[in-house]
C-alpha cells in the first residue's frame, strides 16, 4: 500500500517500504523499468518505516523469491524491542514477527540499523533519521515506531512518517518544532487517524503524497469512520499545492520540483480538436458578431442545456431580452477562459453575465491535478476576464450545483469545498453569488427530482424552472434600472 521509489541523478535506486506482498511484482517491474540493468537492477538503499505488512511484505516477497532476479545492496531500519512487539497481539502481532524475522535474518552487512540524528547518503541525497522506535510509547505501538527520516536533495526536503500516529507526531513538534518544515510530505498513516494538525502546521508541506486507497480517500463515500476528509481539509487550509494520491495511479516527481508550477485550471486551453465543439465555437462567434447582447450565460453542459431540456423556461424568462447562451459541453474553466479569450465577449456590452462553471474541474479530474483551490483559482481568473472584457456588467455567480446521490460523496464535498471558497468573491454588487443549491437538494442533502437521476448531475426541466425562478428578480432589476440609468 506505500511504496516509493528514487532514481538519484547518478541512476542509483532507493525503495522506501515497498508495500504488501501483492505489490511485489509491479515494484519489480518498475525497478527494472528505471534500473540501469534491465535484467539485474540494483537497489542501494531500501529504507523500512515499520513491520506492517501493508508496508514491508513487498520487500519481504522479493527477498524469498526474487532474490536472482534484482539485487538489494543496503537496507535501513530500527526495529522495535522485543518488549514493544511482545505488546502486540493477534494478526498484527504474527505479521510484525514474520517481517522481523527477513529482516534480521538477511546477510551479514545489508542490514543498517539507524537511529535518530544518523544521516546517510545515496549520490547526491542525503536521508536524515529524525525519529526511531521508542519503548516509551503508549498508544498505537506499531505505527508510532515509525521510522521518521527527510530526504534532501537539490535544495529540497521530503519528509517520510510512515504510519506515525498522534504521540509520535506530538513529540516530533516538541522536540523540532518550525524545524520539521518540509516542501513535500508522506502523510502519516495514509492520511487517516495519524499525526495531530499541529504538526502538519510544523511540517507546513506544499505536495503531499497520500499513500491512500480509494476507499480511504474517500472515506467509503463518506460512511466510514476514517478521519481523512478531515485531513483533507487541514490541507487545504494550509493551502497544500498539489495532493498526489495513489489510488490515481502511479506518479512521478523530477528534482528539483517545481512547487509553483501553472495551474491547468488557470491556463487557457481549446477543444478546437474535437470538431463539435469547434463548430459550436464559430456559431457562437457568428452571434457575438451580431452585438447588441444583454444577457450572457457562461458555462458547461447544464448551461448548454438551457438550448435543449431548459428551451421552454428559456422562452418563458428571456424572451424580452438579448440573450446569448455560451455554455459548453464537458468545459472546464480553462476552456472558459480560452474562449473569453478568443473573443466571445468581444464587440458588446452585457449588461448582465451569468456564470457557473467547475463540476468538470472537480468530477473528471483527479485531486492531484487539481484540488478545490485550483477550481476556485479558475472560476477567479474568468471573473476577472469578464470584468477586464465587460467592465460594465454585474456578474451573477452560481455556486457548482450539487451531485451525486449520497452528500458525502467525493465529488459532492468537493464541490462544496469549491463554493466555500467562490462565495467569498461577491462584492454584493459588480459580483452577485445567487445560491439555490437548497433547493437542488432534499433535506437529508440527497438529489431531488430537479437533477437527473440517472447521471446525477444534469437537471431536468423543473431544474431550470428552479434556476430561472432564482434569477428572474436580479434579471428585472438589473435590466429596468440600465434602462434608468440607475445602478443596482
Amino acid at each position: 500500500m506505500m511504496s516509493y521509489v528514487i532514481k538519484t541523478k547518478q541512476g542509483s535506486l532507493i525503495v522506501i517500504d515497498g508495500g504488501t506482498a501483492g505489490d511485489a511484482l509491479y515494484l519489480l517491474k518498475y525497478l527494472k523499468a528505471l534500473g540501469q540493468d534491465a535484467n539485474r537492477p540494483v537497489v542501494e538503499a531500501w529504507f523500512l518505516t515499520h513491520l506492517h505488512s501493508d508496508h514491508g511484505d513487498a520487500f519481504a516477497e522479493i527477498m524469498a523469491k526474487f532474490k536472482s532476479v534484482v539485487t538489494v545492496r543496503n537496507v535501513y531500519a530500527h526495529l522495535p524491542s522485543h518488549a514493544v512487539l511482545d505488546r502486540l497481539t493477534g494478526r498484527e502481532k504474527q505479521e510484525a514477527e514474520k517481517l522481523e524475522q527477513v529482516i534480521t535474518s538477511l546477510p551479514e552487512g545489508m542490514l543498517h540499523v539507524v537511529h535518530t540524528g544518523e544521516s546517510i547518503r545515496v549520490d547526491d541525497i542525503t536521508f536524515d533519521i529524525l525519529h526511531e522506535p521508542d519503548e516509551t510509547v503508549t498508544h498505537n505501538v506499531l505505527n508510532n515506531s515509525s521510522l521518521v527520516f527527510r530526504m534532501k536533495v537539490d535544495g529540497q526536503r521530503c519528509l517520510f512518517t510512515g504510519d506515525i500516529g498522534r504521540e509520535t507526531s506530538t513529540r516530533l513538534v516538541q522536540q523540532y518544532g518550525a524545524a520539521l518544515k518540509s516542501d513535500i510530505l508522506q502523510m502519516a498513516h495514509h492520511g487517516q487517524n495519524g499525526a495531530t494538525r499541529e504538526f502538519y502546521q510544523a511540517v507546513n508541506p506544499k505536495i503531499c503524497l497520500w499513500p491512500t486507497p480509494d476507499w480511504l480517500w474517500t472515506n467509503r463515500d463518506g460512511n466510514g469512520s476514517y478521519q481523512t476528509l478531515e485531513v483533507r481539509r487541514w490541507m487545504q487550509e494550509l493551502k497544500v499545492e498539489r495532493n498526489i494520491v495513489s489510488c490515481f495511479g502511479t506518479s512521478y516527481l523530477v528534482f528539483p520540483y517545481g512547487l509553483e508550477t501553472p495551474r491547468i485550471s488557470t491556463t487557457p486551453k481549446s477543444c478546437m480538436e474535437q470538431a463539435w465543439w469547434k463548430r459550436r465555437f464559430e456559431e457562437k462567434q457568428a452571434l457575438v458578431k451580431q452585438g447588441g447582447w444583454e444577457i450572457v450565460l457562461i458555462g458547461d453542459s447544464i448551461t448548454h442545456g438551457w438550448e435543449t431540456v431548459g428551451s421552454n423556461v428559456w422562452n418563458e424568462v428571456f424572451a424580452p431580452y438579448k440573450v446569448l447562451n455560451l455554455g459548453f459541453s464537458a468545459d472546464r474553466t480553462e476552456q472558459v477562459l480560452w474562449r473569453m479569450e478568443n473573443g466571445e465577449l468581444d464587440g458588446y456590452q452585457p449588461k448582465l453575465v451569468f456564470l457557473l462553471i467547475g463540476t468538470n474541474n472537480t468530477g473528471l479530474r483527479p485531486v492531484e491535478q487539481e484540488n478545490p483551490e485550483d477550481t476556485a483559482a479558475g472560476i477567479q481568473a474568468i471573473i476577472r476576464t469578464i470584468q477586464e472584457k465587460a467592465p460594465g456588467a454585474i456578474i451573477v455567480l452560481h455556486p457548482v450545483f450539487p451531485r451525486d446521490e449520497n452528500p458525502k460523496h467525493f465529488r459532492r464535498i468537493r464541490n462544496n469545498q469549491v463554493n466555500q471558497i467562490i462565495k467569498k468573491y461577491a462584492d454584493g454588487q459588480s459580483v452577485i453569488f445567487i445560491d439555490f443549491n437548497d433547493k437542488l437538494n432534499n433535506l437529508d442533502g440527497t438529489l431531488t427530482s430537479a437533477i437527473i437521476k440517472k447521471d446525477q448531475l444534469h437537471l431536468q426541466t423543473e431544474g431550470y424552472e428552479i434556476w430561472a425562478e432564482s434569477i428572474q428578480p436580479t434579471i428585472k432589476r438589473v435590466l429596468e434600472s440600465s434602462e434608468s440609468g440607475v445602478r443596482p
